[in-house]
């Protein structure tokens, strides 16, 4: 297992935990679109058309808080050269500030893609953008909570990008309607974290990937004929930002790959509108994730890794089978696994938050 600075993170940042968050997140399929798209922010080829929406985007912790006050929803496409995206964010008020690439985003309304390719929880991708079309996209190398860090020297080559305005743009003297998005990323930036398939060009049908979305909203206020950011007279600080989403995570942040959605890639038109039927081992996988994200709580509380039995996870049901946990840790490192009645597979965690199986004596990242 790799070394960590355990203790030292977990000094700075809580963590929040439930096995209420065992139901599994949201679920897409992309479908395929035999003609290239133009990436101009709008989707009017027939195949965007034709693609479905996602359910609409809800609060980052899910029922704890009230619902979006403006909708947002994406649609997805793929062929063999790209991964498409279409956003569309209903907005009575579209500004921006930001105007240089790899700013950070996030301090504007912005629009935001997490993509994890092969699932495992770590090495995982992202790209924001605004109003204004000004874009940041970084590697990440393993979640926040874990210790990560992004690499902002990395970048998708020759991801395009176009953002519509519908209304105008830092007017406040007007009603807008809203902004759209529309995204381009090649694969072969991608592909590098599809650890499953690592010599494929692209993904093989029905394959899964795992994706989140993130809308950041803030409050705002008109200062003559400018926007701005409201502030909070206590503090004289701006107010927090509304976090909406996809698949919802449960606590205000974004780097818990876990709960992302999945996205199954097809070319079978008919496939599109059936339901994904998941394989029980996402199950697992969520028990996995849930004993992990307790075991951090209760080190940085306690600072010393608890037992199964201190997480109350020393077994689980799911369906008729009971499944029992295995944990080996030392002062600093932690691991648990699970052998899956279901397909054969053991599955692991580690304190990295990296997910693996193994399967006839070999591990693999997913």
């Amino acid at each position: 297992m790799k070394s960590f600075t355990f203790f030292l993170f977990f000094a700075l940042i809580s963590f929040e935990y439930s096995y209420a968050q065992l139901s599994l997140p949201k679920t897409y399929r992309c479908g395929y679109t035999s003609k290239p798209l133009v990436v101009d922010g709008k989707d009017s080829e027939a195949a965007w058309r034709h693609a479905p929406w996602t359910d609409n985007f809800v609060d980052i912790e899910g029922d704890k808080k009230p619902a979006p006050f403006h909708r947002t929803h994406v649609k997805m496409l793929w062929d063999e050269k790209n991964f498409y995206f279409f956003a569309e964010l209903e907005e009575p008020h579209v500004w921006g500030t930001l105007t240089k690439d790899e700013s950070v985003i996030y301090q504007d309304n912005d629009f935001e893609i997490f993509i994890d390719p092969d699932g495992d929880g770590n090495h995982y991708f992202e790209f924001e953008v605004n109003a204004l079309g000004t874009k940041w996209d970084l590697l990440l190398t393993k979640p926040y909570r874990s210790g990560g860090t992004y690499l902002n020297h990395w970048h998708m080559t020759g991801l395009e990008s176009a953002v519509k305005v519908h209304g105008s743009i830092n007017d406040p003297s007007d009603t807008d309607q809203k902004w759209t998005v529309e995204v381009a990323i090649p694969w072969p930036s991608l592909m590098e974290g599809a650890n499953r398939h690592p010599n494929r060009a692209f993904p093989s049908e029905n394959e899964i990937w795992r994706l989140n979305f993130s809308r950041v909203q803030w409050k705002h206020k008109v200062d003559g004929k400018r926007y701005r950011k409201a502030t909070n007279p206590k503090t004289g600080r701006p107010y927090p930002e509304y976090n909406w989403v996809w698949s919802p995570q449960y606590a205000i942040d974004m780097h818990r790959p876990e709960h992302w959605g999945y996205v199954q890639f097809t070319k079978d038109a008919e496939n599109i509108s059936s339901p994904m039927v998941l394989h029980n081992d996402e199950l697992i996988k969520q028990h996995l994730f849930a004993a992990y994200r307790a075991q951090l709580k209760f080190s940085r509380k306690n600072r010393r890794l608890a037992t199964l039995k201190e997480l109350n996870m020393e077994s689980f049901r799911i369906k008729t089978a009971e499944l029992k946990p295995i944990l080996e840790k030392t002062h600093h490192m932690f691991e648990i696994r699970v052998q899956s009645p279901f397909s054969g597979k053991e599955w692991f965690v580690n304190q990295d938050g990296l997910l693996r199986y193994s399967s006839e004596k070999n591990k693999k990242s997913l």
